[in-house]
């Protein structure tokens, strides 16, 4: 038995497929800026439109089925109207806290994807910023009397480098350069 907040994670992604499918097959067409903003509004409308006339006949099956009830039964009348009425609320409200459960969800997941998208760049730009560094540890290392010591090495290059926030981790890439750099091996 599938649950509202499957049902709505199937939907999405079958939203997101569609979507690129249309992405696609309009820019294969080469539409000019402006017919593409009439066509994205003349969809917008339709899918208003289409919107309020699912509504629109939702509800008045609802009265026709409460109409037909009471005609098969009219001395229930007054029983069958306060069951739609209070089977109508307890819909809606059961399906918005079913959204809200789906929505919370999806604000979790979005949330860890940011923090994992953050770190990634984050880490990638340190990864740069090291390769950098090594190029100027390389002069340094050509030029011995650029810097008094490792630290004010270090100090500088946190200066250049704001995406890096320790000097030691500066300094063990500066040791970790030296032993290479004493046993042979070549590192960018």
């Amino acid at each position: 038995m599938s649950t509202f907040s499957d049902e709505m994670e199937y939907y999405e992604k079958y939203q997101a497929e569609k979507i690129k499918l249309h992405k696609e097959s309009l820019l294969s067409l080469n539409i000019p800026y402006e017919k593409l903003i009439n066509y994205a509004a003349e969809a917008t409308a339709t899918a208003e439109i289409l919107n309020e006339t699912v509504q629109y006949l939702e509800a008045e099956n609802a009265n026709l089925k409460t109409k037909f009830a009471s005609n098969q039964f009219p001395q229930y009348q007054e029983i069958i109207t306060q069951n739609t009425v209070a089977a109508f609320q307890f819909n809606a409200t059961e399906v918005v806290n079913e959204l809200n459960v789906h929505q919370k969800n999806k604000r979790i997941q979005n949330g860890r994807k940011g923090g994992e998208t953050k770190r990634n760049k984050d880490s990638e730009k340190k990864q740069a910023a090291k390769s950098s560094v090594k190029e100027y540890w390389d002069k340094w290392q050509e030029t011995i009397t650029l810097y008094d010591t490792q630290i004010a090495f270090a100090l500088d290059m946190l200066e250049k480098f704001p995406v890096l926030t320790n000097p030691n981790t500066i300094e063990s890439w500066c040791r970790e350069w030296r032993k290479n750099k004493n046993s042979g091996i070549v590192t960018k």
